[in-house]
């Protein structure tokens, strides 16, 4: 049993899945199966690091020193140099996911609660993911594309990260709000309207300030609502890359999308199961790629371009100054909204 005066006190009282939290602790308590644990208590010679075969896997060098968790340590937006970080013992590991420092450049919330939850999550996660990279370097042949790991870990943590901002983004009466990205991402927001075999995909494109880089419609024959959102947000990245965005955080009201898209078991879906693919071939491309759900009522500017190009029936693409009225109005909650919030 920790002592009480031990940071594990505070570990376990952490905002995250037991199942992540047993893990962390099996770091902290240095009892993972690394190859120089099993060697001092099997008497196994070989106690190389299977990532670098370069020094002992201790789980200090395995975390934090690795060539391999250096860089899935510094991957994605946050940019962490875990040499930086003050390890020297199991025991520090649990002290930093108590006490983390700031998230780095993806922040979702002012709150300092919520900003340490964030923190939290990224650090805990990294270390989840380098420990599954450093298994299946044991245990398979191939062990997978790096940007793919990167993609991976990232949408992992953006959908621990929902967790925190759901609330946030809603208020007393229980509204929810439209929330901008980081300051050097764009938020696509994008929604679709269906009848009939005939939809209408929407993308609504804005900056960290809420406003708006430019907004696109078209028609598309399709076989049902499913279909069409998920052609919606395929359509958003394509018009990410010809805009030549470099990060993005694409927001759709669509819970069913971005669960299957984040890899939700419960979501798979065989009629939108090709567009997934697609989708994430295409997230590929950029330096940053979120996924985010979010209610409606957050996704309004989105939802009223749809509907105003489906009964316009031609495609459609405008800037902030010549919106359709009532895509200007939602747009203009939102900004109004979001003054509020800050």
């Amino acid at each position: 049993m920790e002592p009480s005066n031990t940071p594990w006190n505070c570990f376990w009282k952490l905002k995250i899945h037991d199942k992540l939290k047993i893990f962390l602790w099996r770091i902290g308590s240095d009892s993972l199966p690394t190859k120089l644990n099993i060697a001092k208590r099997l008497g196994s010679r070989d106690s190389l690091c299977p990532c670098c075969n370069l020094e002992e896997e201790s789980i200090i060098h395995l975390f934090f020193k690795c060539h391999a968790a250096k860089a899935l340590w510094y991957a994605n937006s946050w940019g962490i140099h875990s040499d930086n970080l003050p390890i020297h013992s199991c025991l520090d590991i649990i002290k930093l996911l108590v006490d983390p420092p700031s998230p780095y450049t993806l922040v979702i919330s002012t709150s300092k609660n919520s900003l340490q939850n964030q923190s939290t999550t990224i650090f805990a996660l990294i270390l989840e993911c380098i420990w599954n990279h450093r298994n299946k370097i044991v245990h398979k042949p191939s062990h997978g594309n790096f940007l793919t790991i990167c993609k991976g870990l990232e949408h992992r943590v953006f959908e621990h990260w929902q967790m925190y901002e759901e609330p946030s983004q809603s208020r007393g009466n229980g509204t929810f709000h439209w929330i901008p990205p980081s300051c050097d991402a764009v938020k696509l927001n994008v929604d679709a309207a269906w009848k009939n075999g005939n939809a209408t995909l929407a993308v609504v494109a804005r900056d960290s300030s809420g406003s708006v880089i430019k907004a696109w419609a078209r028609q598309l024959v399709t076989k049902g609502p499913a279909t069409a959102e998920a052609s919606a947000i395929k359509w958003a990245f394509v018009l990410a890359k010809q805009k030549s965005f470099l990060k993005v955080t694409v927001e759709s009201d669509a819970k069913f999308c971005i669960n299957a898209l984040l890899g939700v078991p419960d979501e798979a879906n065989w009629n939108i199961s090709t567009l997934c693919t697609d989708i994430q071939h295409l997230a590929l491309d950029f330096v940053n790629c979120v996924f985010v759900w979010t209610k409606r009522e957050a996704n309004m500017a989105a939802h009223e371009l749809a509907k105003f190009v489906f009964n316009q029936g031609l495609p459609f693409s405008c800037n902030q100054s010549t919106l359709p009225t009532s895509v200007m109005e939602a747009w203009q909650r939102d900004v109004i909204s979001l003054s509020l919030l800050i």
